[in-house]
């Protein structure tokens, strides 16, 4: 997983660096687990799993295609966030 500082932007190139980024960005906001679940309607565990690096098959299978077609999954803050 890649950073840029300037933009703080995430470059996440497996199924696992997606609950880094998430972990990263969720602590930035000051949420715990429990108050992101609520807000993305997903169980507390779902949330736990994907932070620790638990990647569901379908995730597994997009990030195989993205590498197939050479591109890069990119994790950054919405504008206006």
């Amino acid at each position: 997983m890649s950073v840029n500082q300037n933009t703080a932007e995430i470059v996440v190139h497996g199924p696992a660096q997606i609950g880094h980024a998430i972990r990263r960005y969720r602590e930035v906001r000051g949420f715990d687990q429990a108050e992101l679940a609520e807000l993305a309607d997903v169980h507390r565990s779902y949330v736990s799993k994907t932070e620790n690096s638990t990647p569901t098959e379908t995730l597994g299978k997009v990030m195989r295609m993205l590498r197939a077609l050479d591109l890069e999954l990119v994790v950054r803050p919405r504008a206006g966030s």
